[in-house]
């Protein structure tokens, strides 16, 4: 049976802070323009626009709650808001981090990834987009029927998208960690030599490294907001995971807030930098249609065409046919060996 809107409570009749949420609405304008400005200048179009449409979400999200805060006998508006927002939001900051992970493999090598690379990045984006459906699908028929104290059903769409989310981070968190312990194992065993010739300014950038921690502790954070989303709506929206105010400005704002922060500490943009081939390379991974075999590789041909042969040089005395030295090695198609011994000099070239 419907209910008056007087019969409601939002929020458990506790009201949602007014100046911590004003204050993470002014957050969420400044990381906004922090990060639309970069991404900008360094063209990252797919990044900015995920970015940039889960930090809006956001914004509206918290402008609900500084609605509800300010007037509780009307806060079903605001209440309604920041449930739909705040729950699809971040789902926006994860797909653009995949492209953070893309850019990574990308400047160290595709061989590195522990599936390949194209199918890994696609993977990860369809998962993003069915927990978006679900939970879009799961907040707003939570937050239609919440008045009607029949949100449950919503309730348990949006926890299936919120474990679809959760599982997604976990996954690209572990694939996260196995990429990068086989860049180390080569690094420990053959230096550089293995990773992409063409990036190696890239690798050498005094924020490559540092870039790698904080994506890896922001996407840390993200798993914990997952994590506490997923608890709310099991729970249901009635109860205390929702109710205690505590709760979602520590389990959700602030670890979304921190993750944020990172991200935009050292923007992958500044990291990365502006190379036309490593955009063009990049790209590649999401490419739906048409052609998408690898760029040519005139480095990779020209050491082809270095590659080492075998050869055995000896030397022998026109009197008696002693032989005075041998010389065993190996030599590269495109030089020369010189010898030189007993006075005599001799310049090896190679016979194609």
């Amino acid at each position: 049976m419907s209910s008056s809107p007087s019969d409601i409570i939002y929020y458990g009749g506790n009201t949602p802070s007014f100046g911590g949420n004003v204050a993470l609405l002014v957050f969420m304008f400044v990381f906004l323009i922090a990060q639309l400005i970069p991404g900008i200048l360094y063209k990252l179009k797919f990044m900015t626009f995920f970015w940039t449409i889960g930090t809006i979400l956001e914004l509206i999200g918290y402008a609900g709650r500084v609605d509800s805060s300010k007037n509780m006998d009307s806060a079903g508006t605001g209440f309604k808001l920041q449930l739909v927002c705040l729950s699809i939001g971040s789902i926006f900051i994860v797909a653009g981090m995949q492209y953070i992970v893309a850019m990574f493999i990308t400047s160290m090598g595709g061989h590195f990834s522990p599936v390949k690379p194209q199918f890994l990045t696609l993977t990860f984006l369809f998962i993003d987009l069915v927990a978006f459906v679900l939970q879009i699908v799961g907040s707003c028929l939570a937050a239609t029927k919440f008045d009607d104290n029949d949100s449950q059903t919503g309730a348990d769409i949006l926890a299936a998208g919120c474990g679809v989310e959760l599982l997604s981070l976990i996954l690209s968190l572990f694939v996260w960690g196995e990429f990068w312990s086989k860049c180390y194992a080569s690094y420990k065993s053959h230096g550089e030599k293995q990773f992409n010739i063409y990036y190696e300014s890239i690798r050498l950038g005094r924020f490559f490294v540092p870039l790698i921690w904080l994506f890896t502790i922001a996407s840390l954070l993200l798993v914990v907001r997952s994590a506490y989303r997923l608890a709310e709506a099991v729970e249901g929206f009635t109860f205390e995971l929702t109710t205690n105010q505590i709760y979602p400005m520590i389990l959700h704002a602030l670890m979304v807030g921190l993750a944020l922060l990172l991200l935009v500490t050292l923007h992958p943009g500044y990291v990365f930098g502006k190379s036309p081939r490593f955009k063009d390379e990049l790209h590649l991974l999401f490419k739906l249609w048409g052609d998408r075999s690898p760029l040519p590789d005139p480095i990779a041909e020209q050491r082809a065409m270095d590659e080492v042969k075998d050869f055995r040089l000896t030397v022998s005395s026109l009197d008696d046919d002693k032989t005075l030295e041998k010389l065993e090695g190996t030599i590269h198609r495109m030089g020369t060996v010189k010898y030189h011994k007993h006075d005599l000099s001799f310049t090896l070239d190679p016979i194609d």
